[in-house]
C-alpha cells in the first residue's frame, strides 16, 4: 500500500520522501534474519565491554579495602513503606500492526561521495587493518602514540560526558540546516510534515528492532543495542513487552540483560503528552526494582535497573501529589540499609534518589544523607569517600537551598577527601541555578577559597571549571550581578596562573562564564582576544590550545570563525586541536561554506581516529547536506576503528536527516556485516528516531560526579 499526502495538504518535496522506508525494503531486511543468528567467532572482545555502548569505559577504579557488611544493619528510619504492588500481566508480545508503506527512492550507497567538496576524499580505508580497540576514547589511559589527553583527569573526558548539553538540540529533516542553497529557508509546514514522516518511520522500524531484540541466541551486541533503540523510539505495548521479557530472562547474556535494564528507563518522555500513563510507568518501576533486588543477577545489571528508576523519576506516579514519589524515595532509601560487600549498588541508589522530584525528599532521608556526607555512621556502618561524594550530589539536587551550607562545609573541612571536593565542584553549577544571587555569590567565594587550599591539579581544575559555570549561571539569572566586578577577572586571570592539567579547565571556565547573557561586552572582547592568542601560540601544549579553541566556540562571536576554520584545515596541526576546533565551529553554527568544507576534509584523515570522530560530531551539528553520505560510509566501514564508527552513528542521530533510515536499516539486518557495524547501525536508528530533543541519558550524566566512579558508572558514561 502506497502512502500519499492528504489531498488538501501541502505536497511533500521529493527529497523529503527519501527518509522513509519502503515496506518492501523492510520486509526484505526482516527476511534476512533467521529465527536464530549464530554468534560470530573471534569478534572484538565483547565479553569485556559492549561496543554498541560507544567506546571504552573508564578503567575499573581502585577498589581499596572491601568494607565488611555490618553484622546487624539498623533498619531505616522511619519504617519503610513500599509502593503498592502492581500486578504485571504475562509478557506475551501482542501482534504488531504493520506499518504503512512509504515510497522511497533507491538508497544511495554509503560510499557515495559528497557533493560540492573541492578536495577528493579517499574512498578506501588504509590497507593496514587497525587494532579493534585502537582509537577508542579510552577514559583512563593515554595512547602511547598520541599527545592527546587520554587520562580520566584531562578536560576532554569531562567534555565528552557533558558536551551534549551545550550543543543545539536536534532538529528534524534538513530544513534548518546551517548551510543550505539560496531560497531554501526553514518552513513551518515542511517541518510539520517531516515530524509526521518521522512518526511513520518509527512505525516501520519498530518491527525490525523487535525482531533483533528478541531473537534468542542472536549476536548479543546487536540485541542489546536493539533493546536500547526500541525503548528510545517507541512506548508501544509490544516494545515494552520485548524489553521486560529480556530483563527477566535469567539465561540471557549479561550484556543483553543490562541493556534491557537500562532500556526500562529510556521509555521516559519529556513531553507530558507523550508520557505513558502512571499505571504503565509504575509497572516499569516494579520490574526495575525486582531486578535491582535480585542477588543472582550481575551487579552491573542491577545497577542499570536502579539507574532506570532515576530516569523515570520525572514521570507520572500512581498516587497523586507527593505521595507516590515519596513512597519510591522511601523504597530506594530502604535499600541503602542492606548489607553490601560492594559500593556499586549504594552509589547507584544515591544517583537514582537524586533524580526523584525534589518535593518528595523526606526529612529523615535528608538527615541520613547528611550523616553519610560528614562521615557519621548511618544504617550501622561507615561510608567510603566515594559514597560520601554521591551523597553530596544527591543533597545538592534534591535540596539546593539547604545543601549550599553542606557543600560549603564540605569544601572548607580540613583534610576533606579529594573525591568529595571534586563532587562539590561538579554539582555546584546545578545547585547555583536554583539559588538567589547572594547565596550564589557565597557559593562562588567558597569554590575560590577551596581552590587556594588544594594541591591536586585535577581537583583544582574542576574547581576552576565550577567557578566559571557558577559565574555563567549568575550572569544568566535575573537579579543583581554580585560577581561581575571580581568574578570575571578572577576567572580570566586563572588562565595565566594555572599549570598542567589545571590549565585546560581554566581556559574552558572563561568560555562558560562568558556565555551568560549579561556578560559585559568589554570583558567579552578581552576574553576572546586572550583565547585567540592562546590558540595561535604554537609552542603551547596541544591539549591547552584545543581548550582555547573550544572556549572560543562557547563564546559566541562571528570573528572566531576564521581562526577556527584555519585550525581545522591546518594539516600540520595536532589532531586533538583540529578535532576540538571542529566542535567549536559546530557550537558557533557558521553559515560560511568554507567552515563545513574544512570539517568535511578533517573527516577524511583516516589515520587520526579521534579527529574523524570529532569531525563527524561537528558535521552533524552543523547540519550540512554533505554529511549524510559521508557519515553513512563511516558507520558502515568495517576497517574503521570502533570509536569512529560509534561517533558516526551518534552523528547520524544528531543530524536528524531521515534519509539515513533506509541505509541504516539495511546495515542492521545484513548478516554479512560484522557485529559492531550492525549494532552501531541499530544505535544510529535509535538516536535518529528518538523523539527527545536531547538524549534521556544526558539527564543523569550531566553534572555526574564521574570522578567518584564505579564500574557501572564508568560504563554508563560511554553509552551512546
Amino acid at each position: 500500500m502506497r502512502l500519499t499526502p492528504a489531498p488538501r495538504g501541502p505536497r511533500l518535496p521529493a527529497r523529503l520522501l527519501r527518509p522513509l522506508l519502503l515496506a518492501a525494503v523492510l520486509e526484505a531486511a526482516l527476511g534476512l534474519l533467521p529465527a536464530t543468528v549464530l554468534a560470530t567467532a573471534g569478534c572484538l572482545g565483547l565479553g569485556a565491554r559492549a561496543h554498541a555502548h560507544g567506546g571504552a569505559p573508564l578503567p575499573p577504579p581502585d577498589p581499596g579495602p572491601v568494607p565488611r557488611p555490618p553484622a546487624d544493619p539498623q533498619p531505616p528510619r522511619p519504617p519503610v513503606v513500599a509502593p503498592p504492588p502492581v500486578s504485571i500481566p504475562p509478557q506475551e508480545k501482542p501482534p504488531v500492526t504493520p506499518a504503512p508503506a512509504v515510497p522511497v527512492p533507491p538508497v544511495t550507497g554509503p560510499a557515495a561521495g559528497p557533493p560540492g567538496v573541492a578536495e577528493t576524499l579517499p574512498t578506501r580505508p588504509s590497507s593496514l587493518r587497525p587494532n579493534p580497540r585502537a582509537g577508542l576514547m579510552g577514559l583512563g589511559r593515554r595512547p602511547a602514540t598520541s599527545a592527546a589527553g587520554g587520562s580520566v583527569q584531562d578536560w576532554p573526558v569531562w567534555w565528552r560526558i557533558v558536551g551534549g548539553a551545550w550543543l543545539p538540540p536536534r532538529q528534524w529533516g534538513m530544513a534548518g540546516a546551517a548551510v543550505t542553497p539560496a531560497g531554501n529557508a526553514p518552513d513551518v509546514a515542511r517541518e510539520q510534515l517531516e515530524a509526521q514522516q518521522a512518526a511513520l518511520a518509527r512505525q516501520a522500524v519498530v518491527p525490525l528492532l523487535e525482531r533483533l531484540a528478541s531473537t534468542a541466541g542472536a549476536l548479543e551486541d546487536v540485541r542489546g543495542s536493539a533493546l536500547l533503540a526500541l525503548a528510545r523510539i517507541s512506548t508501544a505495548p509490544s516494545a515494552r513487552a520485548c524489553v521486560v521479557q529480556a530483563v527477566r530472562d535469567a539465561g540471557a547474556p549479561a550484556l543483553v540483560r543490562e541493556s534491557a535494564a537500562l532500556a526500562l528507563g529510556l521509555f521516559r518522555r519529556s513531553d507530558p503528552a507523550a508520557r505513558l500513563p502512571a499505571l504503565e510507568v509504575e509497572r516499569l518501576r516494579e520490574v526495575a526494582l525486582t531486578v535491582a533486588d535480585d542477588d543472582g543477577a550481575p551487579m552491573r545489571t542491577r545497577c542499570f535497573a536502579v539507574f532506570s528508576l532515576g530516569l523515570l523519576g520525572d514521570q507520572p506516579f500512581l498516587e497523586a501529589g507527593e505521595q507516590g514519589a515519596s513512597a519510591w524515595v522511601r523504597t530506594l532509601w530502604s535499600r541503602m540499609a542492606m548489607p553490601r560487600a560492594s559500593r556499586e549498588l549504594p552509589v547507584a541508589l544515591l544517583l537514582a534518589l537524586s533524580h526523584q522530584p525534589p518535593q518528595s525528599l523526606l526529612e529523615p532521608v535528608r538527615d541520613g544523607l547528611r550523616s553519610i556526607l560528614v562521615g557519621r555512621q548511618a544504617f550501622g556502618r561507615e561510608w567510603s569517600a566515594l559514597e560520601r561524594a554521591h551523597a553530596l550530589a544527591c543533597l545538592a539536587r534534591l535540596a539546593p537551598g539547604p545543601a549550599q551550607a553542606d557543600l560549603l562545609r564540605a569544601l572548607q573541612r580540613r583534610g576533606q577527601s579529594e573525591e568529595v571536593v571534586r563532587a562539590a565542584a561538579l554539582v555546584a553549577p546545578a545547585l547555583a541555578a536554583a539559588l538567589e544571587p547572594e547565596p550564589r555569590a557565597g557559593l562562588f567565594s567558597g569554590l575560590a577559597g577551596a581552590l587556594e587550599g588544594q594541591a591536586d591539579p585535577w581537583t583544582r581544575g574542576l574547581l576552576r571549571l565550577a567557578m566559571g559555570r557558577v559565574l555563567g549561571e549568575d550572569l544568566d539569572a535575573p537579579g543583581s550581578l554580585l560577581l561581575v566586578s571580581s568574578g570575571l577577572e578572577q576567572v580570566l586571570g586563572g588562565v595565566d596562573r594555572a599549570r598542567g592539567i589545571e590549565r585546560g579547565y581554566a581556559v574552558l571556565a572563561v568560555g562558560l562564564a562568558g556565555r551568560g547573557r549579561a556578560a559585559p561586552e568589554a570583558w567579552g572582547r578581552r576574553a576572546r582576544a586572550r583565547l585567540r592568542a592562546g590558540l595561535e601560540q604554537g609552542r603551547e601544549d596541544p591539549a591547552v590550545r584545543a581548550a582555547h579553541a573550544l572556549a572560543l566556540g562557547l563564546l559566541p562571536a562571528a570573528e572566531a570563525v576564521a581562526p577556527l576554520v584555519g585550525v581545522v584545515g591546518d594539516r600540520d596541526a595536532p589532531a586533538l586541536l583540529r578535532g576540538h576546533g571542529a566542535l567549536a565551529l559546530a557550537l558557533l553554527q557558521p553559515t560560511a561554506p568554507e567552515a563545513v568544507q574544512a570539517v568535511v576534509l578533517a573527516l577524511g584523515v583516516r589515520h587520526e581516529a579521534d579527529l574523524r570522530a570529532h569531525a563527524a560530531q561537528a558535521l552533524a551539528t552543523l547540519r550540512a547536506r554533505e554529511a549524510l553520505p559521508l557519515l553513512l560510509r563511516e558507520a558502515a566501514d568495517d576497517l574503521a576503528s570502533e570509536h569512529v564508527r560509534a561517533q558516526a552513528a551518534a552523528a547520524l542521530g544528531r543530524l536528524g536527516d531521515l534519509g539515513a533510515v533506509p541505509g541504516l536499516a539495511q546495515l542492521a539486518a545484513d548478516e554479512d556485516r560484522s557485529e559492531p557495524v550492525r549494532a552501531l547501525a541499530v544505535v544510529a536508528l535509535g538516536l535518529l528516531l528518538d523523539p527527545e530533543p536531547r538524549p534521556s541519558l544526558l539527564r543523569i550524566t550531566r553534572d555526574l560526579p564521574y570522578s567518584a566512579r564505579t564500574d557501572a558508572l564508568a560504563e554508563l558514561v560511554t553509552i551512546l
